[in-house]
């Protein structure tokens, strides 16, 4: 028993450390169990490649592979860059329901090339490559390597799902499109359809992640982006989805907030076409 009351508030202390730290654990657990459940649902061989080399000599051997390497698929298309020496670049289809050994050998080589999509797009979800409802376009540039044997270098590639559609057909839907961080700006330009989908998937992320700051009572009252705050994110990206997240909050019948939201549009909107200008000046 407690002798003094210091020690009582001194036990009171070391009880409440005691239930933190076991809360913490039990968050722990949770999230441990959370991950292991995500885990189990991805396929295993999604995410990993399913042979590797562990010693110098056996990698150096497999390199020897790349002198019977070609283009997977049907041709579809082939070209050259306009106004400059080039060598062709070529885009070929894969039919996933095809059955045959260069299928094969390109099902291992897809599993390969899909593990970089975690790296490379957020929130990502990786298909299983044996679904026969699949098709796959692929871009590959032409070269010649030092000893002037010819190669092939991946560039990107997009992948379609053939969804059912009443009453017997199929309707290819995109499910991954992707170039390659080697070739990324050089030429390609996102459509308004990747701009809308990339808006509404950080957008729930903001609010999922930031509860507080991305709630309907605190993003009225953040009615300009400050320096600092578009200094931490891409500009558009960040200042399209604050007006998203604005827009959302607002309800129809407040036209304060929305003439306000309409002037917060319209600056954006301004100022880029300044720079624009600006720079078509010099």
């Amino acid at each position: 028993m407690l002798s003094t009351k210091e020690d009582q508030y001194q036990w009171k202390l070391k009880e409440e450390e005691i239930q933190k730290t076991k809360d913490e654990i039990g968050t722990r657990r949770k999230e441990l169990a959370a991950l292991n459940t995500a885990l189990s649902l991805m396929p295993a061989r999604s995410l990993f490649v399913s042979s590797s080399s562990s010693s110098s000599s056996s990698a150096i051997s497999k390199l020897n592979n790349d002198n019977q390497y070609s283009p997977f698929g049907e041709l579809l298309f082939s070209c050259k860059l306009k106004g400059q020496e080039s060598s062709p670049f070529f885009i070929s289809r894969v039919n996933h329901n095809h059955d045959s050994l260069n299928h094969s050998k390109f099902f291992d080589w897809d599993i390969r090339l899909t593990a970089s999509l975690v790296f490379c797009i957020d929130n990502v979800s990786i298909i299983d490559n044996n679904n026969m409802n699949l098709i796959t376009y692929l871009i590959y540039q032409q070269y010649q390597n030092d000893n002037g044997q010819t190669r092939y270098a991946s560039i990107g590639f997009t992948t379609l799902h053939l969804y059912y559609a009443y009453p017997d057909k199929k309707r290819a839907r995109i499910s991954h499109i992707i170039v390659l961080p080697p070739y990324q700006r050089k030429a390609e330009n996102p459509t308004n359809g990747f701009i809308a989908l990339r808006d509404l998937v950080l957008l729930e992320l903001c609010h999922n992640l930031l509860p507080d700051l991305f709630s309907k009572e605190s993003i009225i009252k953040i009615t300009r982006l400050t320096q600092e705050m578009i200094n931490q994110a891409r500009d558009q990206q960040t200042r399209r989805v604050h007006e998203i997240c604005l827009l959302q909050s607002i309800t129809d019948d407040d036209k304060k907030q929305m003439k306000q939201f309409r002037l917060i549009v319209k600056r954006r909107i301004f100022v880029s076409l300044q720079i624009k200008y600006f720079f078509q000046l010099r």
